[in-house]
């Protein structure tokens, strides 16, 4: 319901207590440590609602600022329409994951 009505608060809610548990985890690949943590959650989301929601990384810290944004695509499957809402997502090198905000692709 969240994710159709763009209610980042209620979404933030829900996420907030798995995203706070991806806490950064450095390599040499990934300075940040956060591409695994956004592979997992793309995970979790889609077998959580497996058959209503499909979670897809579109693309790791690429968007400037202090932290870093990643998205991740959704496709909702609904009975009567499917939607589609881009997840953006804080991913600071310094601290777990979070939403940033819900968005129209």
């Amino acid at each position: 319901m969240g994710l159709q009505q763009y209610d980042s608060l209620l979404v933030s809610l829900v996420l907030s207590e798995t995203m706070g548990n991806y806490e950064p985890f450095p390599t040499s690949s990934d300075p940040c440590g956060h591409k695994t943590n956004l592979l997992e959650l793309s995970r979790l989301l889609s077998g959580h609602c497996e058959g209503y929601l499909q979670a897809t990384v579109d693309c790791y810290a690429c968007e400037e600022g202090s932290p870093r944004r990643s998205r991740l695509s959704l496709t909702i499957y609904r009975p009567d329409t499917t939607m589609f809402r881009i997840l953006e997502v804080f991913t600071p090198c310094d601290g777990p994951l979070s939403l940033a905000k819900i968005s129209d692709p």
